[in-house]
Order: structure tokens, then C-alpha cells, then sequence
């Protein structure tokens, strides 16, 4: 089993960035496969003489899933905080620095 040593990637998953795709992802797949599927079988199995508890339990999850999508888009228009630590320069990057600011733009 190969090891890693690079502490940046053994916490790629802890990334902001990372966390809030995986939310937003989980958010819409989830809320838009419960507003199908159950949505579905909510309008083929209803009854006409079924009583209002069954309705309102019928309808409980398709709600449940477009309070996810709403949820999902909400989180992905949310910005991420600045994690800038996370993007120190190393010392490489000096060199990088001095070529860049002695370039004149040719």
C-alpha cells in the first residue's frame, strides 16, 4: 500500500470547495429523486376516499425533496470562505515571482 506523505492531499476531502460541491450534490440528486420518485407513486397509489392524514403523508415527501433542491441551489449560491492558507507559496514559486515581474509584457 503506497503511502502519502504530502500533507495538502491527504486533506483534499476537507476542502471547503470539496464539502460544498458534495453538499450541493447530495442536496439536488436526494431532493430530486424524492420529488420524482415518491411524486410519482404518491399521484398512481392515490385514492380518492383516502383520508387527509394519508394525503398530507402521501405529499410529505415530495415536499421534503423540493426543500432539498431549494436547499441545494441556495448552498451553491452561497460563497465559499477564503481559505487561503491552503495556497501558501512554496519556495519554488520565488523563482516565479522574479521572472514574472521582469517580464514587459512581450
Amino acid at each position: 500500500m503506497p503511502s502519502n506523505s504530502n500533507p495538502h492531499q491527504k486533506s483534499a476531502l476537507a476542502s471547503p470547495y470539496v464539502r460544498r460541491i458534495l453538499l450541493v450534490a447530495l442536496l439536488l440528486i436526494g431532493g430530486f429523486t424524492l420529488m420524482c420518485f415518491t411524486g410519482w407513486l404518491a399521484v398512481t397509489h392515490s385514492h380518492v376516499q383516502d383520508s387527509w392524514a394519508m394525503v398530507a403523508f402521501r405529499w410529505l415527501f415530495p415536499v421534503i425533496g423540493a426543500v432539498m433542491v431549494v436547499a441545494g441551489f441556495v448552498f451553491l449560491n452561497r460563497p465559499v470562505g477564503n481559505v487561503w492558507e491552503n495556497f501558501e507559496a512554496s519556495s519554488d514559486d520565488e523563482d516565479a515571482d522574479e521572472i514574472v515581474s521582469n517580464m514587459d509584457g512581450r
